[in-house]
């Protein structure tokens, strides 16, 4: 993570702990940082970044609610592999053959097809 420069703004009015929690998930999301990379140690992150750690902690514990890293007790933290989720409707479902074909309404540049992908419908 040396590679990584991140800045709090200390005047602002975001809470420490989320201004953390948005630039480490920026970079997760953009791919800075890879699935399965483990972060720095809380102690260093949270000396890095001039907070406690328990502020540093719900910094973290934010990105593992969101999915983004995993956490374990002497194990460390680690970057999750990026799924996308998003939110849509069935519009059409068409039975043909042996395949079921579902027809989503998706917001407006949400979701670009790329070749050799597939898509996981989950059920509420």
């Amino acid at each position: 993570m040396s590679k990584l420069t991140l800045r709090l703004r200390r005047r602002d009015d975001e809470p420490a702990w989320a201004q953390i929690a948005a630039q480490l998930a920026q970079r997760i999301e953009g791919g800075e940082l890879s699935a399965g990379e483990r972060l720095p140690p809380e102690r260093a992150l949270a000396q890095a970044f001039g907070v406690s750690r328990m502020t540093l902690r719900q910094a973290l514990d934010a990105l593992a609610r969101r999915g983004l890293v995993d956490r374990g007790v002497g194990r460390g933290t680690f970057v999750r592999a990026h799924q996308m989720r998003v939110e849509a409707r069935v519009v059409r479902v068409d039975p043909d053959g042996d395949e079921l074909r579902v027809v989503l309404a998706l917001p407006a540049g949400e979701l670009e097809p790329r070749a050799g992908e597939s898509l996981l419908v989950e059920r509420p």
